[in-house]
């Protein structure tokens, strides 16, 4: 319980990872532990988890922590989660007509307490980020707010400090080109060499598995919708669900009265009364992860720039991390 959260990534081998090109070669290894379950060797973290992180400068986030217990896993595992940081580069690429409110989203929306922008703590934040000796980093949406060579330039430079493997969940920031006037497709291919833009990602550890759901903000695909079923098939495997679009919970009105306040008469969740509303093939994947069996054990979202914690069924929790410009970082230990 909580205390104070494709077909798959594809098989990547040792030999496939070396045989990419080299300037992606770190990141599609990083991001493709794939389908294989991990073997891991039980390990003993001696320092607590900081209640805040030194990015340089001035620069103090805080680290906001969940706990999980899963009595399936075979030791604790920490999951490091980043999302909502909206990064932006100024670049030739920005259209004429959108550079004004570009730059002021730049410079007005997406800093932190101390005024330092997301894109020029990042490097600093990815270096910090190994320091908490995470076990993966979870991307839940969002990570830029446009697509653009430049701020994906940045992106890369990122991740590339990471030593840990990531999870790439893309949200319509990510792959929205309203900016630059890229289209979709050509987004997705250039996408795909950060880290595979299949529909539903997937880590298996020992005893659980961490599933994402990708590109949220759209409905999910039959392509998905196969490969979600596929890995909820084993109602013995316990699952923690990430996305970026949180879902609209059961019982609990608070997260769409909450949405409401923040956004303008609106529920940003998915659901039958919300903003995003399902069509069959979503809804499908919705029942299926709300079947009770106790199989999701909780469901981690972002999206609303604001934190709630609370029931998404009897028997799951959904954690809705706040936005990561804000100056903070959100990590989940789980324990067996």
């Amino acid at each position: 319980m909580f205390r104070e959260s494709h077909p798959g990534i594809k098989r990547l081998t040792r030999f496939a990872a070396a045989a990419a090109c080299l300037i992606t070669a770190a990141l599609i290894t990083a991001c493709g532990y794939g389908r294989d379950e991990q073997s891991h060797e039980p390990v003993s973290r001696k320092d607590p988890l900081p209640q805040a992180i030194d990015l340089g400068d001035g620069a103090q986030w805080d680290v906001i922590p969940y706990e999980l217990t899963i009595p399936e896993a075979d030791r604790e595992y920490r999951f490091v989660i980043i999302n909502d940081l909206h990064i932006i580069k100024d670049s030739e690429e920005i259209l004429p007509d959108k550079r004004e409110n570009v730059l002021s989203r730049m410079d007005g929306l997406f800093i932190d307490g101390s005024g330092n922008r997301s894109a020029e703590v990042w490097p600093s934040l990815c270096e910090a980020v190994n320091g908490l000796d995470p076990d993966a980093v979870i991307i839940a949406g969002d990570l830029v707010d446009f697509y653009s060579r430049a701020n994906m330039s940045a992106l890369k430079e990122g991740l590339g400090k990471l030593s840990a493997p990531y999870m790439y969940l893309r949200a319509d920031h990510d792959v929205g080109g309203w900016n630059t006037g890229l289209n979709k497709e050509t987004i997705r291919e250039e996408e795909s060499a950060l880290c595979p833009y299949e529909p539903i990602l997937s880590l298996l550890y020992p005893g659980f598995s961490v599933v994402g759901i990708n590109d949220s903000t759209s409905q999910i695909t039959e392509e998905g919708a196969s490969a979600l079923e596929e890995l909820l098939a084993d109602k013995g495997r316990p699952v923690i669900l990430f996305t970026h679009v949180p879902f609209e919970p059961e019982s609990d009105a608070g997260l769409a009265a909450a949405s409401y306040k923040s956004w303008e008469d609106r529920s940003l969740v998915w659901g039958s009364d919300s903003y995003y509303e399902p069509d069959p093939t979503t809804q499908r994947c919705m029942d299926l992860i709300f079947d009770g069996s106790g199989h999701v054990r909780a469901v981690f979202a972002g999206h609303l720039h604001f934190r709630y914690d609370g029931p998404l069924t009897e028997t799951i929790e959904q954690h809705v991390l706040d936005a990561n410009y804000k100056g903070n970082i959100s990590v989940l230990t789980v324990k067996p």
